[in-house]
């Protein structure tokens, strides 16, 4: 009797590693789709606004080039295929309302190299996806905006 007490205790020990092992391969796949989910819209926030784009160019910020825009949204779009396996949540499908134009940027990445200005049909891929996650078009539009203010910055970045 003791003998199966011992290999139940065993099995249990087991299966609660195995569920701590799961819960951090989750976690650690849950935090990635978070990060890609956030590069992405940063992405296409500035292709949103394209005085926001030439600032930050001017500037000389290394926004992105045009090969890590490819791998981002190739990273989100794995990340909308798990959504549609069940592999992670989307409760009120945000995240699929933007395969779309998700979709249609990453193949226009193709032919932009990110030199001058972002080509109007990429500009309003940018502008369909922040729409589809219900995001509001900025105040004084998309082409006068310059991106977040002193102030915004100051209150995010807390």
């Amino acid at each position: 009797m003791s003998k199966d007490l011992e290999r139940q205790r065993q099995e249990a020990l087991a299966a609660a590693r195995l569920d701590e092992e799961r819960y951090a391969s989750a976690k650690e796949k849950a935090l990635e789709g978070l990060s890609s989910l956030s590069r992405v819209m940063g992405l296409m926030t500035i292709l949103a606004a394209p005085r926001l784009l030439a600032r930050m160019s001017a500037a000389g910020s290394a926004a992105v080039t045009q090969e890590h825009a490819m791998q981002l949204l190739d990273g989100y779009l794995v990340i909308i295929e798990e959504i549609k396996n069940g592999n992670f949540q989307d409760a009120k499908g945000d995240i699929q309302r933007t395969e779309e134009s998700a979709r249609r940027a990453r193949k226009l990445f193709e032919t932009w190299d990110f030199s001058g200005y972002a080509p109007a049909p990429l500009v309003q891929a940018g502008r369909e996806y922040l729409k589809a996650f219900g995001l509001p078009e900025p105040e004084e539009g998309w082409d006068q905006w310059e991106g977040p203010s002193d102030d915004d910055q100051a209150h995010t970045s807390t």
